[in-house]
């Protein structure tokens, strides 16, 4: 339903881009009506992967032979315009030199070039960058916008002023450091101070280095994309891993709760949950367990050689070959074994023992996981600063159109999805308002009359209560 509004109402927009009196009425609404037909009714109906349309109740092809059908793309709905047009008795030509496309209904002509504002700005603001006069240049583009939604009467020019004032700034600042300082300054990198406090007094300090035209961050979602992604992803797996850590806090019980967690219950306290975990650890035990902890009571004993060959070779419910180095084992490696055989303990599913040793792996995780971001984060820092260094005049041109044209134009596209949102969202509100018609109000009033019609035949009373209740009862019943 949602995606044959979205349809419906690109098609309004439509035509509200093409009508201004041979195709809508005169007074602008959201009827069209084919030249020549009076005010008759048309409707057209598309439905999303549906290679066949609707007009006038008519069943037909949209574009015969060819399977065409409305599609959406990165959440935009695309439709055939020619078959909408030609419907409505309009044209559609193409002028493949100029890559122009015609749409002509009745006395009404507009005029479509692929690409067109993009070229446009690109031509005046890439290509005429070292000579522009910047102090003229936001009149000239704004007047460029203004006249391609003239058109338009749905779009408000001055809001398309807005998008385009809301980053001249920025551009305008570019184009003077590019004109002033030569285009070699785009690939330059500067250091970036900040104010740091030290004792009682504040002083600047280098904080790494920024892009002196091309931003860090615009390179690496770009050229360095692949770095730049994986670094988000430890940064995600970061975010993950305190949301399970909250997770496993908020599951334990009131009893359980200790000092191992802060006033708040909201985080675990380093030394109490390593102690406590030593605690919960310390009552495991299985022969081989118990096994390891007589031969660590054998070395605090300051027993010999001979006498722990002796252990280790008849306590065979040991894997003594898992402990690291050749026997006597010494007391750090057979710690080492005993705390790797504790962690690989499996305690009940759900316990509180089970949530501890998964909170400890989880912090082990995130201490290893905050290291390799924050070097990985250093290191990208550094490569972002050489390849701005090592940039080619066609790098800075394509990171500058990502800059100054691209955000532009996906704002200025944006527009007419807003006006459809807009409109949809009204036209639903509409239709969840009059989702029970008349004619269903109207069935249930009378059902209701007639069930409290057969209610008063069950109703006793007075001669004078009984002669009330039959005129109601007529009442309801029409007679």
């Amino acid at each position: 339903m949602k995606k044959l509004l979205r349809v419906s109402f690109a098609f309004l927009l439509l035509i509200s881009l093409i009508a201004v009196t041979g195709c809508a009425s005169e007074s602008q609404t959201a009827v069209p009506v084919l030249p020549g037909s009076g005010n008759a009714e048309f409707v057209l109906t598309m439905q999303i992967g549906n290679p066949l349309m609707s007009v006038n109740g008519v069943q037909t092809e949209i574009d015969p032979g060819r399977g065409t059908a409305p599609v959406v793309r990165d959440d935009r709905t695309l439709m055939p315009v020619r078959a909408v047009v030609e419907a409505m008795g309009g044209t559609v030509l193409w002028d493949e030199t100029t890559e122009t496309v015609t749409l002509t209904c009745g006395t009404d002509e507009i005029k479509l070039t692929i690409g067109s504002t993009d070229a446009y700005l690109n031509g005046e603001l890439i290509e005429k960058m070292m000579e522009l006069n910047i102090s003229q240049m936001e009149n000239t583009i704004t007047q460029n916008i203004f006249s391609r939604i003239a058109p338009l009467p749905l779009l408000d020019k001055y809001q398309a002023y807005q998008l385009l004032d809301n980053r001249w700034g920025g551009i305008a600042t570019d184009l003077e450091i590019i004109q002033t300082e030569d285009f070699d300054a785009t690939k330059q990198v500067d250091p970036n101070m900040v104010i740091k406090k030290k004792g009682d007094k504040e002083e600047e300090v280098q904080s790494g280095w920024v892009g002196h035209v091309i931003p860090f961050e615009l390179v690496q979602t770009t050229v360095l994309k692949a770095d730049y992604d994986a670094l988000k992803a430890k940064e995600a797996r970061l975010d993950e891993i305190a949301a399970e850590l909250t997770e496993i806090i908020d599951s334990i019980d009131e009893g359980d709760r200790g000092d191992f967690l802060n006033d708040d219950n909201t985080a675990f306290v380093s030394k109490e949950f390593a102690a406590k975990l030593a605690e919960i650890y310390g009552d495991v035990s299985s022969p081989e367990l118990d096994g390891l902890q007589g031969y660590l009571e054998l070395l605090d004993a300051k027993a010999g050689k001979a006498e722990k060959l002796h252990y280790v070779n008849t306590h065979p419910e040991v894997s003594w070959a898992n402990v690291e180095g050749n026997p006597p084992y010494t007391k750090g490696k057979v710690l080492a074994y005993v705390k790797a055989l504790r962690a690989a303990y499996i305690f009940p599913e759900d316990s509180f023992e089970a949530k501890m040793a998964q909170a400890d792996k989880l912090m082990v995780e995130e201490k290893t996981v905050k290291s390799e971001v924050k070097k990985d984060a250093e290191a990208l820092h550094l490569k972002t600063k050489e390849t701005i260094e090592g940039l080619s005049d066609e790098q800075v041109l394509d990171l500058l159109r990502l800059k100054w044209i691209a955000p532009l134009c996906a704002s200025l596209r944006a527009m007419p999805e807003a006006i459809i949102a807009g409109l949809e969202k009204a036209v639903q509100a509409l239709a969840d308002k009059y989702a029970v018609t008349y004619v269903e109000l109207d069935e249930q009033i009378k059902a209701s009359e007639t069930a409290l019609a057969d209610m008063i035949d069950e109703l006793t009373g007075s001669e004078f209560d009984m002669k009330g209740l039959s005129e109601f009862q007529s009442l309801l019943k029409g007679e």
